[in-house]
């Protein structure tokens, strides 16, 4: 008996193999006798085994075979600035069997929203949307990362005196300063922060928070609202009372005793809680005056924060002091 035909140098597929061992083993089996047979079986299934033992190394399972795909899950996750989330990265053979021990290199394709360890943990940076990739010899899987703001939790509202019932002259104005937080207390910034008045007639605010009073009246509720989140001011609007006349002349007049000294406007503010506050303004510049006053009956003190005070009268819609005379 001879072994299978085969050309000199040149190499045998499985296949082949398969083909030219059931040759033999027919061959086998017509020219030897039955005592013999068992022994060529027993040859035959050697080459048998030899064969399904032989395969493509390039492809297929085993500790060998190339990674074909790479799989990140969770796909799409989500998270807040700041917040975190851990992505797993799954490598498959082209059979689609896990591919388990190979190395696995994680790259955020936006940083400046989220960036990611070598471990697969992504934390959030900034507000947006970022491809976080997963790479093994050559192959790669993605997941698609959403990064939200930290909702905000409570508004607040300064100053103090605007949320208990503050005061404003008419013309004046009072620029709100909104504080946002999270749930833990931390400050939030670049929200954005929408406000309301009740009577716009009255007091009016802006879109950056600088409430005005229009005309005296209220109170007037404004309210402050981000992200489904308020926090609400009461604004009373009163009139000052204007100065009108500076020695019995109306203005513009000269001081009494000093004529190069001419006054051209002026001001004073009674507010309810007990404070003035005063502006006189001359030919050569504005005088600011502010402090406390007491009344009783029709005679007020006006005291200022430097000490000194001054006697006024008010009658009615009338303040007189010294020989300014200021009309509401």
């Amino acid at each position: 008996m001879g072994a299978p035909p085969n050309v000199p140098g040149e190499p045998l597929f499985p296949d082949q193999l398969s083909k030219r061992v059931s040759v033999h083993m027919s061959s086998v089996l017509r020219s030897t006798t039955f005592g013999s047979v068992a022994h060529a079986l027993a040859l035959s299934c050697v080459a048998l085994l030899t064969v399904a033992a032989c395969g493509d190394d390039n492809g297929g399972s085993g500790p060998g075979a190339a990674v074909a795909t790479v799989a990140v899950t969770p796909a799409t996750p989500a998270i807040t600035v700041g917040g975190a989330v851990q992505l797993s990265a799954s490598t498959r053979d082209s059979d689609g069997d896990v591919l388990t021990g190979r190395s696995i290199t994680w790259t955020s394709l936006n940083s400046g929203v989220a960036t990611v360890t070598q471990a697969g943990l992504v934390t959030g940076v900034g507000q947006g949307t970022v491809v976080i990739r997963a790479t093994s010899e050559g192959r790669s899987g993605e997941a698609t990362v959403t990064v939200t703001g930290v909702p905000v939790s409570s508004v607040t509202i300064g100053p103090d005196s605007a949320r208990t019932s503050a005061t404003v002259a008419v013309g004046d104005s009072l620029p709100l300063q909104i504080t946002l937080r999270d749930a833990q207390g931390n400050v939030l910034t670049g929200r954005t922060v929408t406000y309301q008045s009740s009577n716009p007639a009255v007091v009016s605010v802006s879109d950056n928070g600088l409430v005005k009073a229009v005309t005296a009246g209220g109170p007037v509720t404004i309210t402050a609202t981000s992200e489904g989140r308020t926090a609400t001011a009461t604004i009373n609007a009163i009139k000052p009372f204007l100065l009108t006349q500076v020695g019995g002349q109306n203005l513009p007049a000269p001081i009494p005793g000093n004529p190069s000294l001419v006054v051209v406007g002026g001001r004073i503010i009674l507010y309810p809680n007990g404070r003035y506050a005063g502006r006189i303004n001359y030919q050569t510049g504005p005088v600011v005056d502010e402090g406390t006053y007491t009344q009783s009956g029709t005679q007020i003190v006006l005291t200022s924060t430097t000490g000194t005070s001054v006697n006024a009268t008010l009658v009615g819609n009338v303040l007189t002091r010294s020989v300014f005379t200021f009309v509401q």
